[in-house]
């Protein structure tokens, strides 16, 4: 009889699948909006840009499913997107990104005559600082979880259920 999966790997792939489902959605259909979002970068490189976003959306489902599986390809797969993550984050959230949402803010408030808060710009800095960090630190916490030998050992000797 084997044991039950470890909670820790069946709250990761159960993250992985629905956020990737739910980002893999918005992506596919907010095209036009992301070109707009990523503007000041040349035509081809913002395609390029979504394409690995589509695919990077792909492969967090495709790992989820397969660390339920206990599949050590799709594990190591995890642990390699997760120092992607980590080492491409200015890359996946650009702070132009949160500066030309300050600009409209800015403008939201001059068209209705209302003084902006002074710590709007601070503001703009900590929504992006909080963003990053939120992916570093989930990044983290998979190369720590799917690196420990426990966990190593199960997706060697144990097959898919």
């Amino acid at each position: 009889m084997t044991k039950a999966r470890p909670i820790g790997i069946v709250i990761v792939a159960i993250l992985l699948i629905i956020t990737s489902l739910i980002q893999l959605i918005i992506e596919l259909s907010r095209a036009k909006l992301y070109i707009a979002q990523l503007y000041p970068l040349p035509l081809n490189l913002i395609f390029l840009r979504y394409f690995i976003t589509v695919l990077l959306r792909v492969v967090g489902l495709s790992c989820g499913i397969g660390i339920l599986l206990f599949s050590n390809l799709f594990r190591k797969l995890l642990i390699l997107l997760s120092f992607s993550t980590i080492f491409t984050i200015y890359w996946k959230h650009p702070f132009f990104i949160f500066e030309k949402m300050y600009w409209q803010v800015h403008a939201m408030y001059l068209r209705a005559q209302i003084p902006e808060p002074a710590d709007l710009w601070v503001k703009t800095w900590i929504a992006w600082l909080i963003v990053s960090l939120i992916d570093i630190i989930f990044a983290s916490a998979i190369i720590f979880y799917f690196t420990r030998p426990k966990i190593k050992e199960l997706f060697a000797v144990r097959k898919a259920i």
